[in-house]
């Protein structure tokens, strides 16, 4: 007796010694026992669809960035200007914008002036606190 022979086991060796068959019995009495038990189907993987679309997704993405960039970049011909955006008129005359009267509907709003003499412009701010909410 060997060590992974136990006592019950030789003794049932002794009473029913098992009967020697063919290969081909063997496999006849498997295939017969594996046709009665239901057999899952074989799984399938659903179509890759979800890659598909962020890589389309990202294309367009890429695709609308570079336009969008192509668009600020400086144009042919050695332009120095940013495309879509006008350059300043040559001639600016010395004159500025002038802000003869501003009114301010709200009694603690604060108004500031800005006078730009280096492109001639005006700014104008005018702050004012929100009003309050008496509910």
């Amino acid at each position: 007796m060997n060590s992974r022979e136990t006592k019950l086991g030789a003794a049932l060796r002794e009473v029913a010694p098992p009967t020697a068959r063919s290969s081909e019995d063997f496999w006849d009495d498997f295939r017969a026992r594996a046709a009665l038990v239901p057999q899952a189907a074989p799984h399938r993987a659903a179509p890759p669809v979800g890659r598909w679309l962020f890589a389309v997704g990202s294309a367009a993405a890429l695709v609308v960035a570079v336009f969008a960039i192509s668009r600020l970049l400086p144009g042919p011909a050695g332009e120095g200007r940013i495309a879509n955006v006008p350059s300043l008129p040559n001639t600016v005359s010395g004159a500025l914008s002038q802000v003869e009267d501003v009114q301010v509907f709200q009694d603690d709003a604060s108004v500031m002036v800005f006078e730009d003499s280096e492109n001639g412009g005006t700014v104008v701010f005018v702050e004012a606190s929100p009003p309050l909410n008496h509910t």
